[in-house]
């Protein structure tokens, strides 16, 4: 049978594992909560105490990537139309 493994605590020191705890909690609740394990951890709870450990990054969860490159491209996207006219695609310069 499986053996459960006793969890490490967050920080020797109780205040600081009670700053972790509460910084945890946030970065659990902006996960999808569908342990889905494609991070790597059996729960997102787990993906979270990583994160607060150091030991993982809110976009080793794949829902967490799309949303930050959805909002990447998005900013691309704006940016490219705001080009100066030294830049302009057509290497001319646009006169005004």
């Amino acid at each position: 049978p499986l053996q459960v493994k006793e969890r490490l605590p967050l920080s020797q020191d109780l205040g600081e594992a009670m700053t972790k705890l509460r910084e945890m909690d946030a970065i659990y609740a902006g996960l999808p909560h569908i342990d889905c394990g494609s991070c790597g951890r059996p729960s997102c709870r787990a993906l979270a105490e990583d994160i607060v450990r150091g030991q993982g990054d809110e976009t080793d969860c794949i829902f967490k990537l799309r949303e930050h490159i959805t909002a990447l491209s998005s900013e691309i996207w704006s940016l490219s139309s705001k080009l100066p006219h030294t830049l302009h695609p057509s290497g001319k310069r646009r006169r005004r």
